[in-house]
Parts: structure tokens; C-alpha cells; sequence
């Protein structure tokens, strides 16, 4: 029977990829339990709605949101940016 001597660099790499797979399916459980939790919040009414608004200008990127229809007197600017972090910024602070 021949034994098979792994290098230190393949074993760092299975490894890795089996790190890999771990925290993909943590990911994929921590999506499953969130979703759920969404779920039940909606069953109780609690499920987010948008409200109505228009479109005053837009551009390639950005639109200008007015949501005086919902009892809000402000506009909202929108404006598609990749997010980096998780949270979101507050341009009143």
C-alpha cells in the first residue's frame, strides 16, 4: 500500500476551498433564516410597501424621486452605486 505524501502548499489549498464551502453555506443558511423571518413578519402585515411616487428627472445613473403622495413633503435622490459596506449612508447626518 503506497501512501500518498500531500504537499504543504496542496494542503493549504484544500484547505482553503473547504473554508470556502463552509462559509458559502453559511451565507446560504443565514439567506434561508432571513428569508423566513421576512415571511412571518409579512403574515403579520409587516411586509414593506413602497410607496407611490414620480419620477421629476432622472439621469443615466440617478433619478429624482417626489413621494408627496404618501404624506412626505421631501424628494428622495436615487443613485445606483455598488455597495461596499453593509450599511447603508444617511445624507441628512
Amino acid at each position: 500500500m503506497a501512501w500518498m505524501v500531500q504537499s504543504p502548499v496542496a494542503q493549504t489549498a484544500s484547505q482553503g476551498n473547504a473554508l470556502d464551502v463552509f462559509y458559502r453555506d453559511q451565507f446560504a443558511l443565514a439567506d434561508i433564516v432571513r428569508r423566513a423571518q421576512d415571511d412571518a413578519l409579512g403574515a403579520f402585515g409587516l411586509d414593506p410597501k413602497e410607496c407611490i411616487y414620480d419620477v421629476i428627472v432622472s439621469g443615466a445613473y440617478w433619478r429624482l424621486r417626489d413621494y408627496a403622495g404618501c404624506g412626505a413633503s421631501r424628494s428622495l435622490l436615487v443613485v445606483a452605486a455598488p455597495i461596499k459596506r453593509p450599511y447603508v449612508w444617511d445624507a441628512t447626518s
